[in-house]
Order: structure tokens, then sequence, then C-alpha cells
């Protein structure tokens, strides 16, 4: 669990904070892709790592609620 708090705060303080609904987009986790890749020098593979499980599952749960 504690993964996913992490996961979420480098999200949350690459967004800069909340986001409204309607500004989730697709594009909005690709740059965030494209940040940790090129600005923060991750892997690729760390990148997946701390994209596929951690953030798809909470999109996923997101989207069920909705």
């Amino acid at each position: 669990m504690q993964g996913y708090y992490e996961h979420f705060h480098y999200l949350n303080n690459y967004l800069g904070g909340d986001v409204p609904n309607e500004e989730v987009t697709v594009d909005l986790f690709r740059n965030y892709i494209g940040y940790m890749l090129n600005d923060q020098g991750l892997k690729p593979t760390t990148v997946n790592v701390l994209f596929s499980p951690t953030l798809h599952s909470f999109l996923l749960f997101s989207f069920i609620r909705i």
C-alpha cells in the first residue's frame, strides 16, 4: 500500500495539486511519462514499474466509481 501512496505523491507533485476531472486526459498521462523519462531521467523499466500497476489500478478504480 505504501507504494501506491508514493507513486500518487509523485503524480500529485508533477500536477501541482488537484486537477479537475475534465483535465484528466490521455495526454496528461503521456506528458507525465515524458516528464519521468526526459526530465527526471528515469529508465523506461522504472517508469513502467511506477506507472503500470499503481496508476492503472487507480484510474480503473476512479473510472468505475464515476
